[in-house]
Order: C-alpha cells, then sequence, then structure tokens
C-alpha cells in the first residue's frame, strides 16, 4: 500500500477503493492492521486518502471516519443497488451530505 501511495503521489493520480463496505471486511482490516484505529485511517496511513480519493460503498463509516474523510477532502460514491445486490447495507446518504462529506450516488 506505501508503493501505492507513494505513485499516487508522484504523478497526482486519482485513487479508488472500496472502503466499509461490510462488517466482515472491516474485521478482516482491523486484523491486519491492528495499529490503525479503522479502516479509513490504514488508507490514509499510506498517502491513498486525499482530495483525489474516491471511496465506494462507505456503508459503515464511524465518526472519526467521516471527519477524516472530509478532512482529507476524499469523496464518496454510493449505489444503492450495488450494495443491496450484495446485501452489504446501505450508506446513510443523508447524514453523509448533512456533515458536508462530497458524495456521489449512482442510481442505476
Amino acid at each position: 500500500m506505501k508503493g501505492l501511495g507513494d505513485l499516487a503521489a508522484k504523478y497526482n493520480l486519482l485513487v479508488q477503493s472500496d472502503l466499509d463496505e461490510s462488517v466482515d471486511e472491516i474485521t478482516r482490516v482491523k486484523k491486519i492492521h491492528p495499529s490503525h484505529p479503522d479502516y479509513i485511517s490504514v488508507y490514509n496511513a499510506y498517502g491513498l486518502l486525499t482530495n483525489r480519493s474516491i471511496l465506494a460503498h462507505v456503508v459503515y463509516p464511524t465518526e472519526d471516519e467521516r471527519q477524516l474523510i472530509k478532512r482529507r477532502g476524499a469523496g464518496i460514491s454510493h449505489c444503492l443497488k450495488s450494495n443491496l445486490n450484495l446485501r452489504s447495507g446501505v450508506a446513510k446518504v443523508r447524514k453523509l451530505l448533512n456533515e458536508g462529506l462530497k458524495l456521489m450516488q449512482h442510481l442505476s
């Protein structure tokens, strides 16, 4: 991940990744990266959370994660249909918008 963050910074690349999509995924990330407080912090630590980052799904973000996403200026891309098909849950879109996060919602 450090290498990806280095490349993204060097070439000013956009970064896209699925994050906080399911409870199982969040649990796996905590086991792999126990020194980080949450999933989003892992991406931040490796330089992958910037104003050029697009985070897909983001169904289960904590308050700290939402604040970090906002501080870094990252955007969230949420597709209700995809999350329903995956049975991963539904993002609290109104809450995200009310908190001032950048959000793109796909309806198709």
